[in-house]
């Protein structure tokens, strides 16, 4: 069972699910309507309850403190003109998905312009979370 992002997501839509997958999009756009209410109670009360969700890619990134990792690791642009990229904080660290090494040097750059710590993930990685414990996997 899937629900389409273009559809509205009801407050019990997400009840009877077991896992959350989110995928897709630009970040930008993401933290966007999000900001606006868009998604916003259902998911977090569906996370609260402590069931399995898993993010990947933009809404990876969108898990931590700041999105600006995607403006400077160029993935995403920010076509919607966002001046605060701050949000959700479910995690205390940013995620950089689809890291190569070509991306090293911008990597750094983030890290002497920005205070949050953060963790590149290859496509073939990824990190799972339960309370305070965390364990990277390949």
């Amino acid at each position: 069972w899937h629900i389409n992002i273009c559809e509205n997501i009801s407050q019990g839509s997400l009840q009877d699910l077991d896992v959350l997958y989110m995928c897709g999009w630009n970040t930008y756009q993401v933290l966007y309507l999000l900001k606006k209410g868009w998604y916003i109670s259902p998911i977090l009360d569906f996370i609260s309850k402590w069931w399995v969700y898993v993010w990947q890619s933009a809404w990876s990134t969108i898990c931590g403190p700041d999105i600006d990792i995607a403006w400077i690791m160029d993935w995403d642009t920010n076509e919607v003109n966002l001046k605060d990229t701050s949000w959700f904080g479910l995690i205390d660290f940013c995620i950089a998905p689809h890291y190569e090494d070509f991306y090293y040097d911008e990597l750094m750059s983030f890290k002497k312009h920005y205070a949050y710590r953060f963790t590149a993930l290859t496509n073939s990685q990824a990190i799972s979370i339960d309370g305070n414990y965390m364990k990277f996997i390949s």
